[in-house]
């Protein structure tokens, strides 16, 4: 199998066009998943957001373990510390952990994510739809019970990125998925083998390939965003 298409511009740009159903199933079940967290997420949400104060509500470490990562977390937490003036820092500190170790450890984290969410195919999308299904409903409940302000300046810069990362892993899954049947279908039918199977599936692997390259190019930018920009976004906005 030559592995050099997934390489080539010209073949990474039928990649879309060679996966229409699945991008399109994937789309379908990660909006269901977003809808259900947006309408479920009250019941997670509502204690934090009828605090007394808008910082408040973002103080609780439960909360953020669930739905945005610990370095924005601890960006909220200065913040909320200068609000109350328990801080007798300088505000640089506010901007601790924003570095190129922050940067590192969000991406490889994000990244495992997603891909486990495309390895999670090898057991029929189970795994996949596990992830896919908290991943979305978070972000449902995010964007139904955050403050606007927050979620145009804290969420959407990166999340534009990080978003489709997990529609990308999603279909992924899906992919390996049908991968696997393909192969088992040549295991226990008489009608195929497994080596026809196969090569009718190289263009399939490729795609699982390009599929994790994408992940890794969003998920890179939107750690970047993450890191660098969303901190002074929200230090303006405070």
């Amino acid at each position: 199998m030559d592995l050099n298409d997934v390489f080539d511009f010209n073949y990474i740009g039928g990649y879309f066009s060679r996966n229409k159903k699945i991008y399109t199933l994937a789309i379908v079940v990660f909006f269901i998943f977003i809808m259900v967290g947006a309408m479920a997420g009250e019941d997670i949400m509502t204690d934090y957001l009828e605090d007394e104060t808008y910082g408040d509500s973002y103080s609780s470490e439960d909360y953020f373990d669930t739905s945005i990562p610990e370095i924005e977390l601890n960006f909220f937490k200065r913040m909320d510390s200068y609000e109350n003036e328990e801080s007798t820092d300088d505000y640089s500190s506010l901007f601790e952990g924003y570095n190129i170790g922050g940067f590192l450890n969000l991406f490889m984290h994000n990244f495992s994510i997603d891909l486990g969410c495309v390895l999670g195919g090898l057991l029929l999308s189970i795994p996949t739809l596990v992830m896919a299904f908290i991943n979305g409903a978070n972000i449902g409940a995010i964007f139904a019970y955050s403050p606007w302000i927050v979620i145009l300046f804290g969420i959407i810069p990166h999340g534009i990125f990080e978003i489709p990362s997990s529609v990308v892993s999603l279909a992924g899954g899906f992919m390996v998925t049908l991968l696997e049947l393909r192969i088992l279908k040549g295991i226990f039918t008489s009608k195929t083998s497994v080596k026809e199977e196969y090569e009718r599936s190289i263009p399939l692997i490729k795609d699982i390939i390009i599929s994790v390259m994408i992940i890794f190019v969003l998920l890179f930018i939107a750690a970047f965003i993450e890191t660098f920009i969303t901190p002074v976004l929200l230090f303006l906005i405070y």
